[in-house]
């Protein structure tokens, strides 16, 4: 990551704290069931998947689903409001486009 973009996103994050949203670190290795669940197809298509020790893995594609399954395992029997944030590489393999990168970085 650049020093420009990492400036951006120290910036955004005081401020989004200023506004109590809690800084969180999700994973970049999930079960690719996670994605595959409610997934869009342009999701499914860009995803880049592996196996290991007999279980399908996928690196992140974007973070809604990780912060969605985090939510539950931090409150399965509730339902509070929470205020979150996170940035970090998502990967991405567009379909046709050789030439793009497969790593970016989201705030």
């Amino acid at each position: 990551m650049t020093t420009h973009i990492q400036h951006i996103a120290s910036v955004l994050q005081r401020h989004m704290t200023l506004y109590g949203y809690e800084l969180i670190d999700l994973p970049i290795i999930e079960p690719v069931d996670l994605f595959l669940i409610k997934a869009g197809d342009p999701i499914i298509n860009a995803l880049f998947t592996f196996e290991r020790h007999n279980r399908q893995l996928a690196l992140r594609p974007e973070f809604t689903a990780g912060a969605a399954a985090h939510y539950t395992q931090l409150h399965p029997n509730e339902s509070p409001a929470v205020r979150w944030q996170y940035s970090g590489s998502i990967f991405q393999d567009p379909p046709g486009n050789a030439s793009s990168a497969y790593q970016h970085h989201s705030i």
